[in-house]
C-alpha cells in the first residue's frame, strides 16, 4: 500500500468480530482507482443492513458538519486487504480487491445484541501525522431520539479524525493531564486571561481524552459534561485539529459559551486557518 502506518500495540482489539453476513456497498470512490475530490472527505462502508435510512442520514449529516470544519486534502491511501490480517479480523466482505481512500473510511454498523461491544477506533493510519484513513464505529441505537444520534455521531467521526485518540501518540498530552497544541493554547490563553497556560482534560476512556467538563461547560461536543444532545464544534475543538496538522476552518465553528464567563465567539481572528497541509505520502 502507500504510506500508511499501523496503530500501537493495545490500541485496537484483536478479538473485535466485525465479520459481515453480506457484502458491503460501496461509495464510488472507494475501489482501487481513488477518485479524488478537493477537501476533506468523509465516507461510510456499510457492512450488513443493520444501518437503517435514516441513521446513513443522520451520520452523513455528522460528517458533513466535520468536512465544514477540517477543509484541507490529505494523501490518499490504497490499503491491501492482506493488512487486514494485522488487527487479527478478516477483510470486512470486502471484495477481492484493494481499498483506495480519499480521506477516511468508517466502517459502521449498528449492534442488535445487548451483549455485544461497542467500539469506536481508529484501525489504519497515515505515517505522516497518524492522520486515521480506516476507521470502525460500532454502537447501539437504546432509543436515542434524533438529536442525540446526531450529537453521539458528531463526537465518534471527530474521534475517528483525532480528536483526543491521537493526542497521546503525538505527545499532546501530559500527565496531569493537559492539552500542548500550541495553537489551541493560544487561544485558550486569550479567553482564560493568562490565568492557565495549558487545557485541563480528562481521560473519559482509556486512551482518548475529553475538554475538563468544568472548563468547557455542557454544550460543546467533546465535553467531560456535555449532554446527550451536546453539538457545538468551539473555536478551541477547531484549533485542536489545527494542531494535529489538519487545514481548518475557524469559521465553521459554533459559538459557545464557559463556565469561565467569557463568550467565545464562533470566528475570532478571521475566517480561513490554513493549517500545515501534509505534503504527498508516497501512494501505490
Amino acid at each position: 500500500p502507500g504510506d500508511v502506518g499501523f496503530p500501537p500495540s493495545g490500541f485496537v482489539d484483536d478479538d473485535a468480530d466485525i465479520t459481515p453476513p453480506i457484502p458491503p456497498s460501496f461509495p464510488p470512490d472507494l475501489g482501487p482507482d481513488i477518485c479524488a475530490e478537493p477537501g476533506y472527505d468523509i465516507h461510510f462502508l456499510f457492512v450488513d443492513d443493520s444501518v437503517s435510512d435514516s441513521v446513513k442520514s443522520i451520520y452523513r449529516q455528522a460528517a458533513d458538519r466535520w468536512e465544514q470544519i477540517i477543509v484541507g486534502d490529505v494523501p490518499d491511501v490504497v490499503i491491501d486487504l492482506e493488512s487486514f490480517s494485522a488487527f487479527g479480523i478478516d477483510t470486512l466482505g470486502l471484495p477481492n480487491r484493494d481499498l483506495g481512500i480519499d480521506d477516511l473510511c468508517v466502517v459502521l454498523q449498528v449492534l442488535e445484541e445487548p451483549g455485544a461491544t461497542a467500539q469506536c477506533q481508529p484501525l489504519i493510519f497515515r505515517s505522516h501525522f497518524l492522520h486515521p484513513a480506516l476507521a470502525t464505529c460500532s454502537f447501539h441505537l437504546e432509543n436515542r431520539s434524533d438529536e442525540e444520534l446526531y450529537a453521539l455521531a458528531l463526537n465518534q467521526i471527530g474521534r475517528l479524525i483525532g480528536f483526543g485518540s491521537i493526542w497521546p501518540d503525538l505527545a499532546l498530552v501530559t500527565e496531569e493531564p493537559t492539552f500542548l497544541g500550541p495553537e489551541t493554547n493560544r487561544r485558550f490563553q486569550q479567553i482564560n486571561r493568562g490565568d492557565a497556560t495549558e487545557i485541563p482534560l480528562v481521560e473519559c476512556a482509556p486512551g482518548t481524552y475529553c475538554w475538563d467538563g468544568p472548563f468547557a461547560g455542557s454544550d460543546e461536543v467533546f465535553s467531560a459534561a456535555a449532554t446527550s444532545t451536546a453539538s457545538n464544534i468551539c473555536p478551541l475543538t477547531v484549533a485542536s485539529f489545527h494542531d494535529l496538522k489538519y487545514a481548518v476552518n475557524f469559521g465553521a465553528a459554533d459559538r459557545c459559551e464557559f463556565p469561565l464567563g467569557v463568550s467565545l465567539p464562533a470566528n475570532p481572528n478571521g475566517n480561513l486557518v490554513d493549517a500545515f497541509i501534509p505534503q504527498s505520502a508516497k501512494i501505490r
